[in-house]
């Protein structure tokens, strides 16, 4: 896994390295290896693509919590930034909210 910050602020998510680079050296950005090393999440709050994802999709808190697989406390809690959503959730996220900017391979 890969993540891509923008220097624009934008946020994509590869499966492979080489293009991670490759579109970062594009668009001007920087890789970053994995969630944990990924500093930059003012870059991008992930609360707020939660947010947008869940309003996008019509659903409440506890319909996305279900579908994420955490209780409604939990969801409500990543939406509002008091904690960190786990790397499984983000992937997730970035998936149905099709942010992954790879093939998927």
């Amino acid at each position: 896994m890969r993540i891509v910050v923008t220097d624009a602020g934008a946020v994509r998510f590869f499966r492979r390295g080489k293009d991670a680079c490759e579109y970062a050296a594009q668009v001007g950005g920087k890789v970053f290896r994995q969630w944990r090393s990924w500093g930059a999440l003012a870059a991008k709050n992930p609360a707020k693509v939660m947010l947008a994802y869940r309003k996008a999709s019509g659903i409440t808190q506890a319909q996305a919590a279900d579908e994420f697989g955490v209780r409604r406390n939990t969801w409500a809690r990543w939406e509002r930034s008091e904690v960190l959503p786990s790397e499984q959730a983000l992937i997730l996220l970035a998936e149905r909210a099709g942010l992954f900017g790879d093939d998927g391979e």
